[in-house]
């Protein structure tokens, strides 16, 4: 170790060993001079200074790694000491010189120094690359982290950190692989080394990342792990990144379009399953040795060259109708191809293209039998449009929502309007100003309701004067029960309406002549009827008793012959006043079951309310349907009747179970003389009248009629007529 003594208070070098001579880079002729001599360098710095105290105080002083500068070689150099000066005292204790004891720890110094840069070197580069560093101790099971790894298994401060803490930190679902690597890289048989993925939850903030661990175990010479150390990176946008690359890849993967991309030299880098299959690649075959002169006929290929021709330089692209080829069969598939040109993500320069092509040949087939369809659709509408305009009838059709949209050519020959001025609402216009409400509303009713139209109507013709017309409408409808479209026929009944009328004057005038000679025969007879009772001759009497029933039955077939003439010529007229619905059904009822012993008419009577119409005309329509309930169900023992209340209006009902009506006979029965036909049916009397008397008074009133058998099962009658209707003029 270097030493020296300087004596008295100049601080005379009298000793100095050869180490302290050669830590001051100076010759042995140094001795015996004064230290300020010897080492003059030293001027303006602290060891003058300090040596001075220590001989005045006599106090000794130490110091560690200090920094001296010194002349070596003519050269001013620093170096670093750990020191002692101490006093040395005579008998007396005084004070008579300084034993200095010197160490150099200059490379030590330097050493450190350059330690520390490299670790702050390393620190700095880890940070950069969010990297953090842990160091295992397996005996302690203490785990020493730096900042960033506390950060990704989420520890705050400077805690101590224990191993079991850290499991505590790792998604469950990856714990058990993770302990098999930890165990693996701790065993001596193997290599130590340490390289596992796996997800981490945050211990106090629950965050979920991805990192990735490597690291190394190190052993004694016993195979004892003393320490395992290694690094940790945050991964968690790469494993995103690669699993949206992989969702990516198999969407492409999975389309049913061919996609590929090939480089500037037309090397195929990647084919999609699509894409193998449409060009007769096989799934096992490397694409990355076939190009795109293989999928192409020469004069094809040329022709693609020159149309995409410095189209990818500029980043432009290109998409159309190409023609590529099947390696197998030669086949030729036309194909609507969008080429995308691929860049460098790091230079921006093209290099390759990616490739879209959708197979057309389903496509042109389609169209080609879409084709074939339409020529047969259109002959046949040809047809259909020949059909329609050889008929006499009107043929028209309407919208869903009842806007007329087609008439054939029979209305251009009738009207005075034409078609393309008819449609779609100028045949409103036409109509003679008596039917227009009433048409008006019919329709709207049956486009509301879906029911089938019927109406009779008049019509300006070509010469100005109105014609009678029946119209008639279905509704076509979908599966589902929804109108699509309406077609209806209009027939000119104008001379049946005038045989009619003819009839009518003529049943009028014969009912009329008739009543008189009955009303006679009646007197006569009730007069006989009481000379024979007053004779006692009961045999002549029942006799004339028949003879007075059968004149009334007379009477009512000609008092109904009487009401259709009015009926038709509009000379019913009818007096309405307010009265109780279900009251006036429980009086038809009472009266009616005084002589219908063997039927028993049950009431589920459910309207309160009052009605405004005439009285008289609905307790008929009621008495006709209750009457034919008990006509028509001679086997049954009993009648129902409805009543409720409905939208804006009230109904009536009769429901029997007699012998029921044949469903293609039940459109009819309200028709005019229409009678049932049928073995059953004829043993009924009647002129088939009544229902159409009643179904006209109920029409007149602003109501309607229906009907609802079955054969065998009985029927059931309804009307319903508006609960107001005051402001109607029947």
């Amino acid at each position: 170790m270097p030493m020296a003594f300087y004596g008295g208070h100049e601080l005379v070098i009298e000793y100095a060993n050869d180490a302290m001579i050669a830590l001051w880079g100076k010759g042995p002729g140094v001795r015996g001079m004064r230290l300020r001599d010897a080492l003059p360098e030293l001027e303006g710095q602290p060891l003058f200074g300090l040596l001075d105290r220590v001989f005045t105080t006599g106090t000794t002083y130490q110091a560690k790694e200090d920094r001296v500068d010194l002349v070596v070689g003519g050269v001013l150099q620093t170096f670093y000491f750990s020191f002692s000066y101490k006093a040395l005292r005579d008998e007396q204790g005084q004070v008579v010189g300084i034993i200095d004891t010197a160490a150099d720890v200059s490379e030590l110094v330097r050493a450190r120094e350059q330690l520390a840069g490299a670790q702050e070197q390393l620190s700095f580069a880890l940070n950069a690359a969010d990297i953090g560093t842990w160091d295992l101790h397996p005996a302690s099971r203490i785990v020493h982290w730096d900042a960033r790894c506390r950060e990704l298994f989420g520890f705050q401060g400077d805690d101590e950190v224990l191993y079991d803490d850290v499991l505590d930190c790792i998604h469950p679902e990856d714990l058990e692989q993770v302990l098999a690597a930890i165990d693996a890289a701790l065993d001596p048989a193997n290599t130590g080394d340490y390289d596992i993925q796996y997800r981490t939850m945050g211990r106090k903030d629950r965050v979920k990342r991805w990192v990735h661990c490597k690291g190394k175990a190190y052993f004694d010479s016993d195979g004892v792990a003393v320490r395992f150390a290694g690094i940790a990176l945050d991964v968690s946008e790469a494993v995103a990144r690669r699993r949206r690359e992989e969702q990516l890849l198999s969407l492409v993967e999975h389309n049913h379009e061919h996609m590929s991309i090939v480089d500037l030299d037309g090397h195929v880098v990647y084919m999609n399953a699509a894409g193998r299959k449409m060009v007769g690649v096989g799934p096992d075959e490397d694409v990355t040795l076939l190009k795109t002169s293989d999928f192409y006929t020469p004069g094809e290929l040329k022709r693609l060259q020159r149309l995409t021709s410095g189209r990818f330089l500029g980043l432009a692209g290109w998409q159309g109708i190409i023609e590529v080829r099947h390696r197998q069969t030669n086949e030729p598939i036309p194909c609507h191809v969008n080429y995308i040109p691929i860049t460098d993500p790091v230079t921006g320069k093209v290099i390759g293209r990616g490739a879209t092509a959708r197979d057309l040949r389903k496509e042109l087939q389609a169209q080609r039998d879409i084709g074939e369809k339409n020529l047969e659709l259109e002959k046949l509408l040809a047809e259909l449009r020949f059909l329609s305009d050889a008929v006499p009838a009107v043929v028209w059709t309407s919208t869903a929502d009842g806007i007329n949209d087609y008439l054939n050519e029979r209305w251009n020959e009738r009207s005075h309007r034409t078609a393309e001025e008819t449609l779609p609402d100028g045949w409103i216009a036409s109509i003679h100003p008596d039917d227009h409400a009433s048409v008006q509303r019919d329709w709207a009713y049956a486009v509301r309701t879906a029911e089938p139209f019927q109406v009779e109507f008049r019509l300006m013709d070509q010469y100005g004067e109105y014609r009678w017309w029946l119209a008639r409408a279905l509704a076509l409808k979908d599966e589902s029960g929804r109108v699509v479209k309406w077609y209806g026929t209009n027939m000119d009944i104008t001379e049946q309406k005038q045989v009619i009328k003819q009839k009518d004057s003529f049943l009028g005038v014969v009912s009329h002549e008739l009543k008189t000679p009955l009303t006679s025969i009646k007197a006569y007879a009730q007069v006989m009827e009481k000379l024979f009772l007053q004779a006692a001759d009961e045999k002549n009497a029942n006799l004339m008793a028949k003879l007075n029933q059968q004149v009334d039955r007379l009477t009512r077939l000609i008092n109904d012959l009487l009401e259709v003439t009015k009926l038709s010529a509009g000379r019913v007229e009818f007096t309405v006043t307010t009265f109780g619905f279900d009251d006036l059904v429980r009086e038809i009822v009472d009266l009616i079951q005084l002589t219908a012993a063997k039927h028993r008419i049950e009431l589920r009577l459910g309207y309160v309310g009052q009605v405004v119409a005439d009285r008289e005309r609905v307790g008929q329509v009621m008495t006709n349907f209750l009457t034919n309930a008990i006509k028509y169900s001679p086997s049954a023992d009993r009648v129902i009747v409805y009543t409720e209340a409905v939208e804006a209006g009230v109904r009536f009902c009769v429901k029997d179970f007699g012998i029921g009506i044949n469903k293609r006979h039940q459109e009819r029965v309200f028709e005019q003389f229409y009678r049932v036909g049928g073995t059953k049916e004829c043993t009924f009397p009647g002129l088939g009248l009544g229902l159409y008397i009643s179904a006209e008074f109920v029409k007149r009133m602003g109501g309607r009629v229906s009907v609802n058998a079955e054969e065998g099962q009985g029927s059931l009658f309804c009307f319903t007529i508006p609960v107001k209707s005051a402001d109607r003029n029947p």
